[in-house]
């Protein structure tokens, strides 16, 4: 366990923002320290923020990879992370990415906090591409079959996201691919409560986190 999970204290905002401006000095990964962190227009690393974690798109003009930093304590994050990608190397599903949980990947301040990181999804969300195609009757309807067979699928695995949001189900090459596992559920998995609910516009209002089980996305889906 590193220091920064005996403290439960995870990096502010602006620490995180000012280490990613020079990932070779931050970073463990071999595959990300020689990256440079995309900006915004201010020259400050774009970030995309999210209920536990920071997300940030580093590219080494070969590889882009999304990288997340944590702001949330989980005690078992690791163990989570680490039955999520075995399934995910096991089953090679074309709609998840292999995901590499890291337990020392930032140091900030002499502390070292845990990361993940996965190969960035190229394509854009589910929200955009319907408001793209808003009057291509055509492509809505092959998209609806689309995701009627995504969550088909996930439920014949036995497997639910936890977060089936607009945000997290991105298209590329015309496929549909789900991003931010955090919330996920794997058939090896022996936790009893989610971490986390998700984007509550897309949950029932009843739920809490003891609703962590098959019928989870049920309510998302539909």
């Amino acid at each position: 366990m590193t220091i920064g999970e005996k403290l439960k204290r995870y990096p502010a905002f602006n620490e995180y923002q000012a280490a990613l401006q020079h990932p070779s000095r931050c970073l463990t990964p071999g595959p990300l320290k020689s990256c440079i962190t995309e900006s915004d227009l201010w020259g400050l690393p774009r970030v995309r923020s999210g209920g536990f974690a920071l997300t940030y798109k580093l590219y080494d003009g070969e590889s882009t990879w999304a990288l997340r930093c944590f702001h949330k304590h989980v005690p078992d994050r690791e163990e989570r992370y680490q039955c999520i990608n075995k399934y995910i190397q096991t089953a090679k599903t074309e709609y998840l990415e292999n995901i590499y949980y890291v337990r020392e990947g930032i140091n900030i301040k002499g502390n070292a906090y845990p990361i993940t990181f996965m190969r960035w999804v190229e394509g854009e969300t589910l929200e955009t591409y319907v408001i793209r195609h808003l009057d291509d009757t055509n492509t809505l309807n092959d998209l609806t079959q689309k995701f009627c067979q995504l969550v088909y699928d996930l439920e014949s695995r036995k497997l639910t996201h936890g977060d089936l949001s607009h945000q997290n189900i991105m298209i590329k090459n015309d496929k549909l691919v789900l991003v931010d596992y955090d919330g996920m559920n794997v058939p090896a998995m022996r936790q009893k409560i989610s971490c986390e609910i998700g984007n509550p516009h897309f949950q029932h209002p009843g739920r809490d986190e003891t609703l962590f089980n098959l019928t989870t996305d049920r309510f998302s889906s539909i």
